[in-house]
């Protein structure tokens, strides 16, 4: 799948030259913090005519995943699970 094909967020962009020699390449990581001070991973996801591109998603997504999941114990819930049961009432939920 394409980069981005899970988010209609645009996709951000910089001039190659802005950005630190060691993040120039396809796959590298980038951590970038928001004006709230949360910390984001990016990953380079294109380099063409003078510009980079980073996208925000996990790098599965969009992708098709099969996972194979073994149960080796069960177990009664808590009693604060129990809680958290009734009060989101309706959904369901995985302890």
């Amino acid at each position: 799948m394409c980069p981005n094909a899970c988010s209609d967020r645009p996709v951000p962009t910089d001039a190659v030259e802005n950005v630190p020699p060691q993040l120039r390449t396809v796959g590298a990581e980038v951590d970038m913090e928001s004006d709230h001070g949360d910390v984001h991973t990016f990953y380079v996801t294109r380099i063409a005519d003078g510009r980079l591109s980073v996208d925000g998603n996990h790098p599965l997504a969009g992708k098709h995943l099969i996972v194979h999941v073994r149960t080796t114990d069960v177990r009664d819930p808590t009693p604060e699970e129990l809680q958290q049961d009734r009060v989101v009432a309706g959904a369901p939920t995985l302890h």
